[in-house]
C-alpha cells in the first residue's frame, strides 16, 4: 500500500493538530498481527484506521463501522485507505475488536502517538461554553435547546459538542 510517512511533528501549527493518516497508520503498524498470512485479506493496521475513521463518524458497533466504510468506500479506495473493492465485513471488526487486538496496547499507543504532537512542556488550556439554541424555547416556556461545547483554543480543536433539551 502507498502511504506517506511524515515525521510526528511535522503538521502541528497555529491552525491546530493535523493527524496524518500515514502517521497513524505506521503507528498501528506496531501491533502484532497474530493472524496465519493465509486467507488474510485486510492488513491489521488499516482495518483499525478505518474502524478509528468510523468512531469518529459516530459509529461504536461492528455492524456500523461496517456500514460507515462500506457506505465510503470509494472515497477510501481514492484515499487508498481500503485495498479492496469489498469492505470488510462486520464479522472481520468484530472479530479484530473481540479476539486479536488487546486493548491496553492499543490505548497506550494512541497515547504514544498523541503525545508525539505535543511538544514538551506545552501546557493545554480548554475551555467549557454554552448557549441556548436561538429559536428552541416553546412559547410559555422559559428553557429550550441548549448546546455546550469543550474545547482547546491553544490547539483549535472542539474535542466535545453536545446539544440537549434543558428540564
Amino acid at each position: 500500500m502507498n502511504y506517506t510517512n511524515l515525521a510526528a511533528n511535522e503538521n502541528v501549527n497555529e491552525n491546530g493538530l493535523i493527524y496524518e493518516l500515514g502517521s497513524l497508520y505506521t503507528y498501528l503498524e506496531r501491533i502484532v498481527d497474530p493472524r496465519h498470512p493465509k486467507g488474510k485479506r485486510y492488513p491489521l493496521a488499516m482495518l483499525l484506521v478505518l474502524v478509528m475513521l468510523a468512531k469518529l463518524g459516530g459509529e461504536d458497533q461492528p455492524s456500523g463501522i461496517a456500514d460507515w466504510v462500506a457506505h465510503r468506500r470509494d472515497e477510501l479506495r481514492a484515499l487508498k485507505l481500503l485495498s479492496r473493492e469489498q469492505a470488510p465485513s462486520h464479522m472481520t471488526y468484530r472479530r479484530v475488536l473481540q479476539t486479536i487486538v488487546d486493548p491496553i496496547k492499543v490505548e497506550t499507543l494512541m497515547s504514544e502517538y498523541q503525545r508525539c504532537y505535543l511538544k514538551g512542556g506545552m501546557s493545554v488550556v480548554f475551555s467549557f461554553d454554552g448557549k441556548t439554541v436561538r429559536g428552541t424555547i416553546p412559547s410559555g416556556e422559559l428553557r429550550g435547546t441548549h448546546l455546550t461545547i469543550l474545547a482547546t483554543f491553544s490547539l483549535s480543536i472542539p474535542l466535545l459538542e453536545q446539544k440537549y433539551p434543558l428540564p
